[in-house]
């Protein structure tokens, strides 16, 4: 699996729930920096992300991943499918990247042949579609809680440290989730 976006919050939270499923994951970021949080967290693969990263990709696993998590988006989308092996997934789960929109994406010259892409929008999840018993929340919960899945927490702020928290945010140095208490 690749998971493009991965030192973001919910990529890393991804990266985490991969591993437990024991998946093969390689993780990109945008800086060699953050390499080793992502080792640390169990990627198996880390690729710098200079926004074309199919040809590195291609090389560990030259037949093409079985999936793809697209956290950055839009922007790297048509250099995400062609990490893909044939009849490979790839689910859009995030915008980091801006614009939301792709611009001309033809499906015939942009899509190889037999990649199945698709959108998860966050608000999907507690809905007739997709019922919160039937999420995987209660098993994170559950192995969050036996320690038995790393914690992607990264720091704590007061509400008084809602600036600071989003700065640190904004500057993607915060690898991990970011909690305010109120």
């Amino acid at each position: 699996m690749l998971i493009r976006g991965a030192t973001s919050s919910v990529g890393l939270a991804a990266l985490t729930y991969a591993k437990a499923l024991g998946l093969n994951v390689i993780a990109t970021t945008r800086s060699q920096a953050n390499a080793g949080r992502l080792r640390e967290v169990g990627a198996d693969k880390v690729v710098v992300d200079t926004g074309v990263i199919a040809g590195d990709v291609r090389q560990l696993p030259p037949e093409g991943v079985d999936a793809a998590l697209e956290v950055v988006g839009a922007t790297t989308l048509r250099d995400t499918v062609k990490t893909l092996r044939p009849f490979g997934a790839v689910s859009v789960i995030g915008l980091l990247g801006w614009p939301p929109a792709l611009e001309s994406f033809h499906l015939m010259q942009d899509l190889p042949a037999a990649v199945r892409l698709n959108v998860f929008p966050s608000g999907l999840l507690g809905t007739a579609a997709l019922p919160l018993s039937e999420s995987p929340l209660p098993w994170i919960a559950q192995d969050l809680a036996k320690g038995h899945l790393p914690s992607t927490h990264a720091r704590t702020f007061d509400f008084d440290g809602v600036r600071q928290a989003h700065s640190l945010m904004e500057s993607d140095r915060a690898l991990g989730k970011l909690v305010v208490r109120l």
